[in-house]
């Protein structure tokens, strides 16, 4: 850590003897309405999709269930 600290520092000083500001962060763009609306769309049918998937495989869970109980009838 203290390795990083003295890197750190030293850029801070390259950047300070070569008249530079320091490096800042970007602050990030909202994103557009449109933009978030359509993100909004492609989750709900990401998820309308995972439920269909989500209740077939109950389904073929339940019917390998209610095979096994027959087999065990027997």
């Amino acid at each position: 850590m203290a390795m990083i600290a003295g890197q750190m520092t030293i850029s801070l000083l390259k950047w300070t003897l070569l008249g530079l500001n320091e490096p800042t962060l970007k602050k990030k763009l909202r994103a557009s309405p449109s933009s978030l609306l359509s993100d909004l769309t492609e989750l709900s049918q990401l998820k309308r999709e995972q439920m269909i998937d989500n209740k077939q495989y109950q389904i073929m869970k339940f019917g390998i269930e209610e095979g096994k109980l027959e087999l065990l009838e027997q």
